[in-house]
């Protein structure tokens, strides 16, 4: 009968402390969300059409861009969209420049602030 009685109270031990590591995980994730900021922007047209791009004919927006408009970070949208890959098929909705593109790109637009 003792044994019984002390895995029945060693068993409600176990319990209570589960309870109270779960409070304590949940007072330290409400502390987490209350010191992280979420920036809320303005959607405007305008703000579009600012974060639009022409590039080899096409128009295009950076992926920070489209980031900050959906309220990521730049790595958790890329992570997003990595992970759900089926539904960005095709290299009209998106494609990554080359180290060579990206080279080249860097250099036009030193020169175009050293032209201008």
């Amino acid at each position: 009968m003792l044994s019984k009685c002390s895995e029945v109270n060693s068993l409600r031990t176990e319990i209570s402390t589960a309870k109270v590591g779960k409070d304590i995980m949940a007072q330290k994730k409400k502390e987490i969300l209350a010191k992280t900021e979420i920036a809320v922007i303005d959607i405007t047209e305008e703000l579009l059409r600012e974060r639009l791009y022409e590039f080899r004919g096409r128009k295009v927006m950076l992926d920070s861009d489209l980031a900050e408009i959906y309220g990521y970070e730049t790595k958790n949208f890329n992570r997003q969209v990595k992970n759900n890959s089926k539904k960005f098929q095709g290299d009209d909705f998106m494609f990554e420049l080359t180290d060579f593109a990206k080279g080249i790109s860097s250099r036009d637009q030193s020169r175009a602030c050293e032209d201008g």
